[in-house]
C-alpha cells in the first residue's frame, strides 16, 4: 500500500495528466453525459448533482460536504451550479471522492480542487491509474449509487419520485438484477478470452 506522501505526489502529479487525456476523447463520448439534469434530493443527506449520463453524488454534513465523482471538465460548472440551486455552497465541498479512476468520472478533478480546494481521494487499488494519468484503466446497498444514471434507471426513478413515489431510489432488488447482469457479462467475456488463448 502506498504511503500518503507518495499517494499525494501521485494524484498532483497525475491530474494534468488525466484532464489532458480525457480532452482527446471527450469528442467520442455518449452526448448524454454533457447533458443537464435537474439536481435532487435522493434520501437523507444525499443529493445527485449529475448529468444526464454520469453521476455525482452530493453528502452533506456540518463539517463540510463531499462530493463523489467529478467527471469531465466540461461538466464541471454544471456540477457547480446543481450544488448551488439544491441551496448548497460549492466552495464547503471538502472532500472530493472518486468511485472508480475511468477518465469519464474523474477528468474535472484538478478543476473542482482549484475551486474548492478539497481533499482528493481514490480507492488504493485505483492509485496506478492516477499515476499513470489513466494509461493503465483496463475499462471493461439498496440505494445504489451508480456512475452512470442508466446503471440504475435513474430517469424513470425520477420521474417516480415526481409523481409523489416515496423513495423510488432506494431498489434492492434492482441493485441485485445489476449484480447478477454484470457478473454474467464478466463470465462470458472471460470465456471468450480462454477459448481464445486455448486457440493459442
Amino acid at each position: 500500500m502506498p504511503t500518503r506522501h507518495t499517494l499525494k505526489r501521485a494524484i498532483l502529479g497525475s491530474l494534468f495528466a488525466l484532464a489532458t487525456t480525457a480532452a482527446v476523447v471527450t469528442a467520442q463520448a455518449d452526448p448524454s453525459w454533457t447533458k443537464p439534469y435537474p439536481p435532487f434530493h435522493i434520501a437523507g443527506n444525499l443529493y445527485y448533482v449529475g448529468s444526464a449520463g454520469l453521476a455525482n453524488y452530493l453528502i452533506t454534513t456540518p463539517q463540510g460536504h463531499i462530493l463523489i465523482n467529478s467527471d469531465l471538465e466540461a461538466n464541471v460548472p454544471m456540477i457547480r451550479a446543481s450544488v448551488e440551486q439544491l441551496g448548497f455552497k460549492f466552495g464547503d465541498i471538502k472532500i472530493l471522492l472518486i468511485s472508480h479512476a475511468h477518465w469519464d468520472h474523474n477528468a474535472g478533478s484538478a478543476m473542482i480542487k482549484q475551486l474548492t480546494g478539497a481533499k482528493y481521494m481514490v480507492m488504493d487499488a485505483d492509485v496506478s491509474v492516477v499515476e499513470s494519468g489513466g494509461k493503465t484503466d483496463f475499462q471493461p446497498a439498496d440505494i445504489f449509487l451508480g456512475a452512470h444514471g442508466g446503471y440504475f434507471g435513474m430517469e424513470a426513478k425520477y420521474e417516480r419520485m415526481k409523481a409523489g413515489a416515496a423513495m423510488p431510489f432506494v431498489d434492492p432488488e434492482g441493485y441485485k438484477k445489476y449484480v447478477d447482469e454484470r457478473e454474467k457479462a464478466f463470465r462470458n467475456a472471460l470465456a471468450r478470452q480462454q477459448k481464445t488463448g486455448d486457440r493459442q
